[in-house]
């Protein structure tokens, strides 16, 4: 009997809060820039943009804060350097971010993915970059890192890359 009550209580609770995040919107705005055609330079000041149309009032999205990441593109994934944020703690609504291009080595593939309630990716684009590619890569410090020149998130080091 004390099971049965305890089980209607926790019920009785939860029927509130599930109802509330039914309500909140997930949103995923469309990155406009940047596009295919898109070149940025190592140490330039650039700006991403999204699409407001479809965003909801801040109060009704789950995520009303954002953080772009960099990564790129390959069969295999899209390889994010989630560890080191391009921007963060910037509001949806804002509709746009603007921060200095790392340093990174040059490829053809980069994109951007913006975080929110609900990742969304940009297409592939260009970044001019350094010719050491070792300033990208993360430490050998032991801990997790990013490589640029292969997609996988490593522990310890990179010696099996073919450019460290």
């Amino acid at each position: 009997m004390i099971y049965a009550l305890f089980f209607l209580l926790a019920a009785a609770h939860a029927i509130p809060l599930r109802r509330a995040l039914e309500e909140r919107d997930v949103i995923s705005p469309l990155i406009t820039s940047p596009d295919a055609s898109t070149v940025w330079n190592v140490g330039d000041t650039v700006t991403v943009t999204w699409n407001m149309s479809a965003l909801p009032p801040n109060t009704n999205v789950t995520g009303v804060k954002g953080m772009v990441v960099l990564g790129y593109s390959t069969w295999q994934s899209e390889n994010l350097d989630i560890d080191d944020p391009l921007a963060q703690n910037f509001l949806l609504s804002d509709g746009q971010v603007s921060f200095v291009v790392p340093s990174v080595p040059t490829r053809e593939n980069y994109i951007v993915d913006l975080f929110g309630d609900s990742g969304n990716i940009s297409p592939n684009f260009t970044i001019i970059g350094t010719s050491d590619s070792s300033s990208a890569a993360a430490s050998t410090s032991g801990a997790s890192s990013f490589c640029l020149t292969c997609p996988l998130f490593h522990i310890l080091s990179h010696s099996h890359c073919d450019d460290r």
